[in-house]
């Protein structure tokens, strides 16, 4: 079975080799890594601190118990003054005391000599190995340190000295040491067992986070799955946003907002393309009708001339709606308007001066309410072309009698421009759709004008262009109100 995605033939080096393009890790590798490492660190950082508390819980048993012997021999040296034999009896006597831990312990004249020590100290603890006493961090006591004998034997070992009345020099330095054999095979094992937890810890997250990850990427599947299905014929497809978890729920709403879009998009699209045809359907085929008669029946020169006008007409009405299908799609694609600081009052003024006759020729009453100056940082040509349109529309749907009225002024909104009637009015189910493209509410309106359908559109373009809006009320039998508010600016 061929895999749906798309093959891409090797790069070709100029050196004859192929290679392939690189491409990032996926996220289930990136996520499955990052939590390996974490679980790794978690595990070592954990091994570290449990191996420095034993560690010290060790070396401080150690301690203690040098330093408790140390003192029992300083007590004896210096308050009870015992006797080099006695002394020789118990230092023989410590060496098999202590069951947890072999203790050595020598005595040292000022010469450096020993005078007594445990049995087979020399072998395992010469004298040398230990800290000289003038390196002691107390005037008394050194502190306990960690050597390694001639035999590989590891020892905590400390050096005290003492006075001893009645003796040449007057003093004495103790040496001790207790065989720390337990602490070092104590790291060697942690270090065994540290490396099998961390690789039987790194197999089994990586295991378990890749189950999870992918899991947790579900929704993103889902997500994806969507994007697969969607094509121009299948607008209809949406992601339940509802079993999507919290950090998704938002992408997935929003995702499915774009789709209400494209969706709308497309109808508005399809529809647009379907009026265009219309539209151009019926004066072509009168075209078409005309001619294909014109030439198979004689007819008077009279009558050719007639023909003649007709498809004047047709032709255009052709051109009508061509100008402006392409003035409406040079306004949605302009960013840029040419703005003057413009009086409103004297651009409506000039489209009421042209829509007069018309107004008079139907018996409607035409007038402009407005200041003698009001400002805007507006397109003068184009205002004159929405301001048209309305009028237009407004004449079209008053009877004779009506009345149609241009409002301008300033408001909190900004610069405003109203045109009312006292037509028929629009029902509030064509309120929605008026500014769809070829969108009519009674086609035999806008006969008298050459309307299409296509004015208010423009007018919408015009007020986006602008940053405005437009706004449309509306009562059968009462008449229409629509409202142009145009970005407030200070005035000259």
């Amino acid at each position: 079975m061929w895999s749906k995605r798309a093959w891409a033939p090797p790069l070709r080096r100029t050196d004859g080799l192929s290679v392939r393009s690189s491409r990032p890790p996926s996220l289930v590798g990136r996520l499955t890594v990052w939590h390996t490492l974490a679980t790794v660190a978690v595990i070592l950082t954990v091994s570290a601190l449990f191996y420095a508390v034993q560690s010290r819980v060790l070396r401080e048993d150690y301690d203690d118990l040098l330093f408790g012997q140390t003192r029992v021999l300083w007590r004896l040296l210096v308050d009870e003054h015992t006797a080099l034999p006695d002394l020789r009896a118990y230092v023989v006597s410590l060496a098999d005391e202590f069951e947890s831990a072999r203790i050595y312990v020598r005595i040292l004249d000022p010469a450096g000599n020993s005078m007594c020590e445990t049995p087979g100290m020399a072998e395992v603890l010469p004298i040398r190995i230990f800290p000289r006493l003038n390196d002691a961090s107390t005037d008394r006591w050194g502190r306990s340190v960690r050597v390694k004998g001639p035999t590989g034997l590891v020892f905590r070992a400390v050096v005290a000295w003492a006075w001893i009345g009645g003796h040449p020099g007057g003093y004495a330095v103790i040496q001790a040491a207790v065989d720390d054999t337990r602490g070092d095979e104590l790291q060697k094992v942690w270090y065994v067992l540290l490396a099998i937890a961390l690789l039987v810890a790194a197999a089994l997250s990586w295991i378990l986070a890749t189950q999870v990850t992918r899991r947790g990427l579900r929704p993103l599947y889902v997500i994806l799955g969507t994007t697969r299905r969607i094509q121009s014929s299948a607008l209809a497809e949406r992601v339940p946003s509802d079993a999507m978890p919290a950090e998704l729920a938002h992408l997935a709403a929003d995702f499915n907002h774009m789709l209400d879009r494209l969706e709308e998009s497309f109808l508005r699209q399809s529809q647009f393309s379907a009026n265009v045809a219309h539209e151009l359907r019926t004066p072509l085929n009168n075209l078409h009708g005309q001619m294909e008669v014109a030439l198979r029946v004689e007819s008077s020169v009279e009558e050719y001339r007639n023909v003649l006008a007709s498809n004047l007409e047709e032709c255009q009405r052709l051109s009508g709606i061509v100008d402006r299908l392409l003035f409406l799609a040079r306004l949605e694609g302009s960013e840029t308007l040419s703005r003057q600081h413009c009086n409103l009052t004297r651009e409506l003024e000039e489209v009421l001066a042209y829509y007069e006759p018309v107004a008079a020729e139907k018996g409607v009453g035409l007038r402009l309410e407005a200041g003698p100056e009001e400002w805007g940082n507006l397109d003068p040509i184009l205002v004159r072309r929405a301001a048209a349109n309305l009028i237009s529309n407004a004449l079209a749907g008053t009877p004779a009698g009506g009345a149609v009225v241009i409002c301008a002024g300033r408001r909190d909104s900004g610069l405003c421009v109203e045109v009312r009637d006292t037509g028929v009015g629009i029902a509030p189910e064509h309120i929605p759709h008026l500014f769809d493209r070829f969108y009519r509410v009674d086609p035999s309106r806008c006969s008298l004008l050459g309307g299409v359908g296509l004015g208010l559109s423009i007018v919408k373009a015009i007020m986006d262009l602008h940053g405005g809006s437009v706004h449309i009320t509306s009562r059968q039998g009462h008449g229409t109100c629509a409202l142009l508010v145009f970005p407030a600016v200070a005035q000259p």
